[in-house]
């Protein structure tokens, strides 16, 4: 008899991984679903990547941030706060310049938060590659600068 249900998994989201391991993940899961316990993947994550890492071309003393939420936390006020207290310490701690968020089109909860957290549009550009999902997106992005976030975010 199994007494295991649920399992939880944290895992990477970068494109830099591997393939040995996209595959270890998909037999995983396909173990998983036969054996009949639940996968259940964290609540979020966020992160930031300096240019070199980034897909957008900014400058040296800029970042990015990126962002993720399961459904069941979305409108718990999770994220706002998070990227809220990161924008804090890039400006503050790192002493950036700029930081530069975006979201995909449709995706109103998230470009709702980059709002309510002082960034500006930037660009869209209309054939962003999501290489994990083999799909072609509308991206927008948002940036902050410095002199933006002692006048909203320090205030």
């Amino acid at each position: 008899m199994n007494d295991i249900k649920n399992v939880c998994v944290y895992s990477a989201s970068s494109t830099q991984i591997a393939p040995a391991y996209f595959e270890a993940a998909t037999q995983l899961g396909r173990l998983l679903a036969i054996k009949g316990i639940n996968l259940i993947n964290g609540a979020g994550s966020i992160g930031l990547m300096a240019p070199a890492q980034s897909h957008l071309s900014i400058r040296e003393d800029e970042i990015e941030v990126g962002y993720w939420i399961g459904v069941p936390f979305w409108g718990n006020g999770y994220i706002p706060e998070a990227v809220s207290r990161i924008q804090q310490y890039v400006f503050e701690e790192l002493e950036y310049s700029a930081m530069w968020c975006g979201y995909y089109d449709g995706n109103t909860k998230s470009k709702r938060v980059q709002e309510k957290i002082g960034f500006s549009y930037h660009h869209t550009c209309d054939e962003v590659p999501v290489t994990l999902l083999n799909e072609v997106r509308v991206g927008h992005t948002n940036y902050m600068t410095l002199e933006m976030w002692n006048s909203y975010g320090s205030a």
